[in-house]
């Protein structure tokens, strides 16, 4: 009899010791209504409509704090029974000013029909979409740029820099040039002859070093060096005018001295 005794009084001894452990793995919990209030103890909210971004959910209050003199500083994330997610922070020690709730996009709410992404105004800001040794940098202050790759508008296949499908209206154009057409003014330049360049008309349907238009429909031009065909062509008409000009006014002289003998 006495040894069943102390058998259970072990027992009962047990159990206290193990309620005793146990309850010292858990950290006293504190329901609280008015979600400003933020307790030292894990907090779990009761968000009602009290400044909580959701009827129904839970929110859970995060506090940092290092000590007299320390940072102190307060988050709350909101758990709603709609899938969303919401955080704000604290905007003063004290934990009574609270910035507005921001919610949390992801993978369900991120792209759907309801969600308009629309960019305020942007300040000295800078937006960067990038990946690996590719970025895209739009700045409000400073030059924007794409590093690398090709850009089309109208266009899914750029194959240049810039492609575009369709009109581009600029009041200017400006284009890199390596050389340019002056040379046809150098003493060394073989001028053709007219002869020469009507032959070519004949055989081929086009001037000398200029695309033919099946070329141009398909290819298109390079417009910097098409500007130099052109000057060049220019070029070998002002030669061409000059030298009938000479002729010209070689044979007016033969004319006038020719009339300057008939009337002696």
């Amino acid at each position: 009899m006495i040894f069943k005794v102390k058998k259970i009084h072990l027992i009962v001894v047990i159990l206290l010791f193990t309620t005793i452990i146990t309850r010292g793995q858990f950290v006293t919990q504190t329901g609280v209504d008015n979600l400003n209030t933020f307790t030292n103890d894990l907090a779990i909210y009761l968000p009602h409509t009290l400044n909580s971004p959701s009827t129904y959910g839970t929110v859970l209050g995060l506090r940092h704090w290092g000590g007299a003199g320390g940072s102190d500083w307060r988050t709350q994330l909101a758990f709603s029974t709609e899938s969303d997610f919401y955080f704000r922070q604290s905007t003063n020690t004290a934990g009574t000013v609270w910035s507005e709730w921001k919610k949390i996009y992801n993978s369900e709410n991120l792209n759907n029909n309801s969600t308009d992404f629309n960019a305020k105004v942007l300040t000295a800001k800078e937006l960067i979409i990038s990946q690996t040794q590719t970025n895209v940098l739009l700045s409000a202050t400073s030059n924007s740029y794409i590093n690398s790759g090709n850009f089309g508008i109208g266009t899914i296949n750029p194959k240049n820099k810039l492609d575009v499908n369709g009109t581009i209206h600029s009041k200017e154009v400006k284009v890199d040039m390596e050389n340019w057409s002056d040379f046809v003014f150098k003493e060394n330049y073989n001028l053709p002859t007219l002869s020469e360049v009507e032959k070519h008309i004949s055989e081929k349907g086009h001037l000398e070093n200029i695309p033919s238009e099946k070329e141009v429909l398909q290819n298109g031009i390079n417009l910097g060096e098409m500007n130099a065909k052109l000057l060049q062509k220019i070029e070998e008409l002002t030669l061409y005018i000059i030298d009938l000009n000479k002729k010209l006014e070689l044979q007016n002289q033969e004319l006038n001295s020719v009339k300057k003998k008939l009337g002696n």
